[in-house]
């Protein structure tokens, strides 16, 4: 992987969304497969553009969490509340704003989250679904 990179990753989903990296995050790739860094001090994915009626807006990361004091931005859409996050151990994403999971730190977590609205909201953390239809608190 390229050190230190600063080329935004590519939304491949179907709408396209721009997305930039802020705070002094970085993205690096190789051969297809990428990796985003962020020391902790205040740096987010942002997607530009983000719009919560979207009928395909489902967002996913690997998450390597170092610290779960206070609130840790995964992504951003810049306008609306934070996508995602962890705040003080918790999953959180937004429009909802209520907790879905707790992680820990110096653990590596797969965390996937889709809207289909402002209220049609699911998310799963480590392939267990924590909101939306028959969600399972973990």
């Amino acid at each position: 992987f390229e050190e230190g990179g600063t080329t935004a990753p590519v939304d491949l989903g179907p709408n396209h969304y721009a997305l930039t990296l802020q705070g002094g995050a970085n993205f690096a790739s190789n051969d297809g497969v990428g990796a985003f860094y962020f020391d902790g001090n205040a740096e987010w994915v942002q997607v530009n553009d983000y719009v919560v009626s979207g009928d395909a807006n489902t967002y996913e990361a690997w998450v390597w969490i170092n610290n779960t004091t206070g609130w840790n931005t995964i992504f951003d859409s810049g306008t609306e509340k934070p996508l995602c996050g962890i705040l003080s151990g918790q999953m959180r994403a937004y429009p909802s704003g209520t907790d879905l999971g707790t992680v820990d730190s110096a653990k590596w977590y797969h965390l996937v989250w889709s809207f289909a609205s402002n209220s049609d909201m699911d998310a799963w953390i480590n392939g267990v679904k924590v909101a939306g239809r028959r969600s399972k608190a973990i």
